[in-house]
């Protein structure tokens, strides 16, 4: 019975040791450099797939890109703890766009990532952060299975095809049919427009604003450029805090419409592609950075 009892053992550490590196691959591959920033800069930009589109070349005039596509104000306000405890910041740039407030972000968000980014200090003792972070989290989230699942079903199809590259961020909204164009709006309305307004997200935007303050961080607010065919389908719709970011003294810059008379700058409706980025990283140099990199873009 003994004899028995030790091997049911062994076979289980053997069973728990293989699945954690099986699943520690995966999730250094689901994160893709998630929770990797540069402590070194003073201004960072937390933003969700539109900030994301600018791409890490903002780092050349001293913006370091912190953004990740499906991110929450809950995702940026866990980024904006882990700079302030581990880095310097001086100014912080945030998205502030039709859909953040959306109760979309409450469903599809990067919690399963960002939550790697609480320390265990933030946790009344080092197993109730084991439990939450690593068990519920890492092992048991269904979430986080499916998501490897399709990390492996992605894999393999791509070393069948040897389709690794992404070509959506070359590609201009300007070609697109009318037919196409509609389907791609329509797509983004149902899915988040047609949503109430999330009070939690409010909270997580309110709490950012609140460290920034009491950090003496700058808050910058941005609101990215839009094609103007999806912003008058959506311009009664969004969910802007006007009075949340009035009663801070918060300006908003927003940028909606600086490139209505220009699709191919887009890849589809609400995102910038590599030449609209490009353009784009220049205005934000010229207005926000311009005395202290002279030289930038000079090209």
């Amino acid at each position: 019975m003994k004899t028995f009892i030790k091997k049911c053992f062994v076979f289980s550490v053997f069973s728990a040791l293989i699945i954690t590196i099986i699943l520690s691959i995966e999730l250094n591959s689901y994160l893709k450099g998630y929770t990797k920033v540069d402590t070194n800069f003073k201004n960072y930009l937390l933003s969700d797939s539109y900030g994301n589109a600018l791409g890490k070349s903002t780092s050349e005039f001293g913006l370091f890109n912190f953004s990740a596509p499906g991110e929450s104000y809950y995702d940026m306000l866990l980024k904006l703890k882990f700079l302030v405890n581990y880095a310097n910041p001086k100014r912080v740039f945030i998205s502030i766009d039709d859909h953040n407030l959306s109760e979309y972000r409450e469903v599809y968000n990067n919690h399963e990532k960002s939550i790697f980014l609480r320390s265990s200090d933030n946790f009344s003792n080092l197993g109730r952060y084991l439990k939450v972070v690593w068990i519920d989290n890492f092992y048991f989230n269904q979430e986080m299975k499916t998501v490897f699942q399709n990390i492996i079903s992605y894999r393999i199809i791509n070393f069948f095809t040897f389709n690794e590259k992404d070509q959506g961020n070359t590609v201009s909204f300007a070609d697109f049919s009318e037919d196409e164009k509609a389907k791609d709006i329509n797509g983004t309305i149902q899915a988040t427009f047609l949503k109430k307004k999330s009070i939690l997200m409010e909270e997580c935007l309110e709490q950012m604003i609140q460290i920034c303050k009491i950090n003496n961080i700058e808050l910058v607010a941005l609101k990215f450029p839009l094609t103007k065919d999806f912003y008058d389908k959506i311009q009664t719709l969004g969910f802007l805090p006007t009075d949340l970011l009035t009663k801070n003294n918060i300006t908003l810059h927003d940028f909606t419409d600086i490139y209505f008379t220009n699709d191919t700058l887009f890849y589809n409706h609400n995102h910038l592609n590599e030449r609209g980025a490009k353009n784009f990283n220049k205005l934000i140099n010229v207005i926000f950075f311009q005395n202290e990199n002279e030289d930038y873009f000079n090209n």
